[in-house]
């Protein structure tokens, strides 16, 4: 019993120290709120507002009377109120619940303001008691949903103005969507207006097309995309072009999107070019698409109107190379070299059609401007008759491409929101109704049934208040009106009549909807709730008659971890806590556990034997400041049995003996004591008795004196013998003017020890007087008094250093007021002295106000010492910049800010100075960047016209003569070299000046674009290159970066083969998880020497005799690895080969 009574101590302590730790923290919690840009509102649980933060008045312009005591409603939007306190009332059913709202706020400017936020609900947690709601401003986010609206309205008038035809039908032939184009063709031929649903071959299909359709969308269904042209010629030739694309649910094809347009005019015009040069241009220059017509040699031997035009808006403006005479293989070639992989596709595809492998071929390819995003369909054709002679045309997709993308995102959202929607009536375990004008109902959620034994269906179209229990019909229709006025109500509380005949409380909450002259509401059975308010009533009655009168604490523990059940008031008094009950004992009185009270607990419990002590000592957290106390407490544990006869808690009984027990300690303390005190001082004491003369000396006066009893026997010339010669004669007067005047007195002397030490003493002395007057006992006291004196001499130093030093000195209390400065101090800020001490810290740096300093002495007396750059305001009003080092300092009970101030005046000039020139040499070093960017970029174009001028003239040479080839050849090379020292630049350029960006890689397809980049040099004869990758998760990183990388490493050991090897090799190993990529490099060239490894990566440095290139290659790659914030690694060995391993983080997002 007494050990629970201390538990219940101790916890009544801690919530005292935690209330004063609160007090303490308020100002910080304070500037939390007041900075933050969230606002926050406590409210009651009517909704009124009892407390908002200051972020209220930036953002509605509020300011605390006018939102204070006021319900929260005021300030909404009225359509929002319901939806508000709908979510309200949700949380409020349990403690600790949240709910995420979101609603329009009325602007003090008459605006409104859009927010979201949290409410929660805090009722029941000790010290707040309330409603909190956390919410920001999101205005912005609004608008960004409406422009969203804007363009799903948009992608909607784009599908339906195009003239090309847009449907989907699914694997039954059915139709799933369709353009208004499409409806308006389908109606024209058939004659009746085109439904979703509808069987799509059975609409004006003769039999011959819909075999040929049914055949397209089975192909379409196999997951392939592909391209039919069809011609018609009943009254009118037409020539169309139908396009089939599968369409995915995960891996399934689920049906086939169609996109067909008309291409009569492309086909006239491929007839019409084989009749007349002069008429075929004419009719190419009237089609918008870009159409080129090349030979077999890839040679461009016509263009129309809109491929010239094309070209010279992105920047082809001599036509170079896309006008008549260029050839348009090695435009593809180039672009697939550079890693381009349509141009590929579209290099082969021609060749194909030439070569008669296919009919024709088209691709759709992404090029899009800086400006916006396009597509493009290309497609190539053979002339009939011509043999090698192509079409080539270029059609922009883009409208198609961006209706179909923008279908898909808002088909998903609209499906996402309409399942959600459909959940939430029936997910309610509370009944949810709407009521009309008349008070019938129209809307019964299911709850119904289990609340009132009634189904939906029973309710429906009655009048609510035939189900009301007759005494409370009249409360409830007056209630139901003031709704209708507008009233919203909240915990309104009546009694229904269920199906069987009983009553059922329920509990109400609803609004009026005006406009749609409707009343929703929501109703809750709190049968059980009333239940439990009466039975907690009766027994806390009962428990509260026992212990509120008991005269000693006691109280009630339950189950094996000891729950405090009950505690009557000299307990909680006994403990310093107040909220226990339902709490842990080594919850509330952690300090008891390692006092090993839980243990004895645990074994009155497990046992069911009680427990008993007298004075025993408990330390109690009494005051919560984690200081516990001693109390002696005599205490008893007696188990409680349950009915079945095993322990279910404990009983608890204590009185507080402390001060008895204190009392008596206190005496035997005081005797202790007594006998220590001249040696904890370290004074000596002496007497003479004046009847006998006999003197007699302490333990600490010998040691004083540095000797023993056993080497001196006390007396008067004993005590002169310490004395030095020429001090004997003062200490000899001081004593004989002593024994004249008899009063108490004292002296300072210097006196030799023991050991020859010279030291200062201090002795004060008094008399006592027998029943005549006459002195019988001389007493007095010895202390040494050296050290004192020597810490008196450093102390004179200190003041004169304070007073002399060049730096200002300040001394500060920890109320912020000036007690102490030097001249130095008065001197910079042209105060006096006396000036000085009558301010506080907010008069020389207005910065410096009492909340900051409240907020920085705290900090300083747990650092010790800070330093701050700030301005202080000199008694004429002008600034000046200093530098502070405070250090915190604790005199006695008193605490100190001691401040040392420098006047950096002439510093924050050079800074000034720095700065500037810094920002300068910043926009020297981007204008340089820039520069050479643009210049490197400028000699590409004529580099690569250059290499086109050299492969036509070696085309048009003899053969035999090999000397203008080799010439042409050797041309060829330092070309290429130069455009390869070029393309080094423009790579370490935009390297260093272009941020990191996060691409989807997909390795293998990035090797293979190397191997096929590589398979032109002219040293790859004879090499193999092999590639092992393994990617188990979705990577992303810089895709242009990595294939920087991966390039030059490639070309390095291309470069650095050794030809004395018969099989040289080039390995590949990538390994890519959730968390990086590993990428190996291997090679069997001539290997890197020892002292060259440190150096490779270094600009322009080359390592071998052997070396072609500029010396920037690796240098780039370690820059690239440095941006990419990965790490390569270096393995090397003369005549044996190299090896680069390269580690990079994967970026990609795997928490989304």
């Amino acid at each position: 019993m007494a050990k629970l009574v201390i538990a219940n101590n101790g916890l009544a302590l801690q919530h005292k120290n935690m209330e004063e730790l609160l007090v303490n923290n308020e100002k910080r919690f304070r500037a939390l709120i007041e900075n933050s840009i969230e606002m926050k509102i406590l409210s009651d649980e009517d909704g009124v507002i009892l407390y908002g933060s200051p972020s209220i008045i930036k953002i509605l312009g509020y300011s605390d009377k006018e939102f204070l005591s006021m319900p929260e409603q005021t300030f909404m939007h009225p359509d929002d109120i319901a939806g508000y306190i709908n979510t309200r009332n949700k949380v409020l059913r349990i403690k600790n619940n949240s709910g995420y709202f979101q609603i329009r706020l009325l602007h003090k400017n008459g605006y409104m303001v859009w927010c979201e936020g949290t409410v929660t609900n805090l009722l029941d947690e000790p010290g707040v008691h309330a409603i909190v709601s956390n919410f920001r401003d999101i205005s912005d986010k609004k608008k960004t949903e409406q422009q969203k609206e804007f363009d799903s309205n948009n992608l909607y008038a784009l599908i339906n103005n195009t003239k090309d035809l847009l449907w989907s039908v699914d694997k039954d032939f059915n139709l799933i969507t369709s353009n208004e184009r499409f409806d308006e063709v389908m109606k024209l031929r058939s004659g009746n207006t085109i439904t979703k649903g509808i069987n799509v071959l059975n609409v004006t299909l003769n039999p011959q097309q819909r075999k040929r359709y049914k055949k397209r969308y089975e192909r379409a269904f196999t997951g392939e995309i592909f391209t039919d042209v069809e011609y018609t010629n009943a009254t009118i030739e037409i020539w169309s072009e139908t396009s089939f694309y599968p369409i995915l649910k995960g891996e399934e094809v689920i049906g086939t999107a169609c996109h067909s347009r008309d291409i009569t005019d492309r086909k006239r015009a491929e007839r019409l070019l084989r009749k007349s040069e002069a008429f075929n241009l004419g009719v190419l220059n009237s089609l918008t698409a870009h159409i080129a017509v090349i030979d077999k040699y890839g040679n461009i031997v016509a263009i129309n109107e809109a491929w010239e035009l094309f070209a010279k808006e992105n920047g082809e403006t001599d036509m170079q190379h896309t006008g008549v005479g260029s050839n348009y293989f090695k435009v593809c070639k180039k672009s697939a070299d550079d890693g381009n992989e349509v141009a590929s596709d579209v290099l082969k595809g021609i060749m194909d059609v030439q070569q008669g492998k296919q009919n024709d071929f088209y691709v759709e390819y992404p090029c899009h401007s800086p400006n916006e995003q396009r597509w493009f369909g290309m497609s190539a054709k053979k002339f009939e008759g011509d043999e090698g002679m192509v079409v080539v045309a270029h059609i922009s997709i883009t409208e198609r491409i961006l209706a179909k993308n923008k279908l898909i995102v808002t088909s998903n959202e609209l499906q996402v929101a309409l399942s959600d929607i459909t959940k939430i009536m029936d997910s309610s375990l509370d009944v949810i109704c709407a009521v009309d004008a008349k008070g019938n109902f129209l809307k019964v959620s299911a709850a119904s049934e289990a609340v009132w034994g009634y189904k939906p269906e029973e309710l429906i179209g009655k009048p609510f208040i035939n189900f009301v229990y007759h005494e409370d019909s009249e409360k409830t229709q007056l209630t139901a009106a003031k709704v209708m006025t507008g009233n919203n109500l909240n915990h309104f509380e009546n009694r229904y009549i269920r199906k069987d005949g009983s009553l059922v409380p329920i509990e109400w909450t609803a609004r009026w909807d005006k406009k749609g002259q409707v009343r929703y509401g929501i109703a809750r059975d709190v049968t059980e709730k009333k239940r439990l308010e009466k039975a907690f009533e009766i027994e806390r009655q009962q428990f509260f008659d026992l212990f509120s009168e008991a005269p000693s604490s006691m109280g009630v523990l339950s189950g094996s971890g000891h729950r405090f059940e009950m505690a009557n008031p000299p307990y909680l008094k006994l403990i310093g806590k107040k909220d226990i009950i339902g709490k842990f004992v080594k919850d509330v009185l952690p300090e008891v556990e390692e006092q090993g009270f839980i243990e004895m607990l645990d074994k009155v419990y497990q046992t069911g034997k009680p427990f008993s002590a007298n004075e025993m000592l408990v330390k109690l957290d009494i005051d919560n400041n984690e200081k516990p106390v001693d109390r002696y407490l005599n205490f008893l544990f007696r188990p409680h049995k349950a009915s079945d006869g095993k322990t279910d808690g404990i009983l608890f009984f204590a009185v507080d003996v402390s001060e008895q027990v204190l009392s008596r300690k206190k005496i035997e303390r005081s005797e202790s004591r007594l006998k220590e005190a001249h040696k904890i001082a370290q004074i000596g004491d002496w007497q003479i008795d004046l009847t006998t003369n006999k003197h007699s000396w302490s333990d600490e006066f010998y040691r004083i004196f540095g000797t023993t009893r056993d080497e001196i026997e006390p007396s008067e010339d004993a005590f002169f013998s310490f004395i030095p010669s020429d001090e004997m004669a003062y200490v000899h007067s001081k004593v004989a003017k002593a024994f004249v005047d008899l009063e108490p007195s004292f002296l300072e002397f210097i006196f030799i020890r023991g050991d020859g030490v010279e030291r200062n003493a201090y002795s004060e002395w008094k008399f006592e007087f027998d029943e005549n007057n006459k002195p019988i006992l001389l007493s007095g006291i010895l202390q040494d008094i050296t050290e004192r004196k020597k810490v008196k001499k450093d102390m004179e130093l200190t003041q004169f250093v304070f007073d002399h030093a060049s730096d200002a000195i300040f001394w500060m209390s920890s109320d912020a007021q000036i007690v102490k400065v030097n001249e130095a101090a008065c001197h910079s800020l042209g105060y006096s002295h006396q000036e000085l001490l009558s301010l506080s810290v907010p008069d020389i740096d207005p910065d410096f106000n009492m909340y900051v300093w409240s907020v920085f002495f705290p900090e300083l007396r747990e650092k010790h010492s800070i330093s701050i750059e700030t301005t202080q305001q000199k008694k004429d009003g002008s600034l000046l910049p200093v530098e502070i080092r405070a250090n915190y300092i604790k005199f006695g009970d008193k605490e100190f800010s001691c401040a040392f101030v420098r006047d950096i005046t002439e510093r924050k000039i050079v800074e000034q100075n720095l700065e500037q020139q810094y920002k300068e040499l910043q926009k020297t070093n981007t204008e340089l960047d820039r520069f050479v960017y643009s210049t490197s970029h400028d000699l590409r174009a004529p580099l690569a016209s250059l290499l086109g001028l050299i492969e036509m003239t070696t085309d048009g040479i003899d053969p035999e003569n090999e000397l203008q080839i080799e010439y042409l050849e050797m041309m060829k090379q330092s070309v290429l070299k130069l455009d390869n020292f070029i393309e080094d630049i423009l790579n370490y350029s935009r390297n260093a000046r272009t941020e990191l960006e996060k691409d989807d890689i997909v390795f293998e397809d990035m090797v293979q674009e190397a191997f096929v980049k590589h398979e032109f040099m002219e040293e790859i004869d004879g090499f193999k290159l092999k590639a092992n990758i393994k990617q188990t998760a979705e990577f992303s990183s810089d895709k242009r970066r990595i294939n920087v990388i991966i390039n030059n490493l490639i070309s390095n050991a291309i470069k650095y083969k050794d030809v004395a090897k018969e099989k040289p090799f080039v390995d590949i190993s990538i390994l890519s998880d959730k968390k990086s990529a590993t990428i190996i490099i291997e090679d069997n060239g001539i290997g890197i020497a020892e002292k060259d490894k440190t150096r490779i990566f270094d600009m322009f440095y080359r390592a071998s005799v052997q070396s072609t290139g500029s010396g920037l290659g690796l240098y780039i790659v370690k820059e690239t690895i440095n941006k990419l914030d990965a790490t390569i690694i270096v393995e090397s060995e003369i005549s044996v080969g190299s090896k680069f391993t390269v580690t990079i983080t994967n970026l990609h997002n795997y928490e989304s």
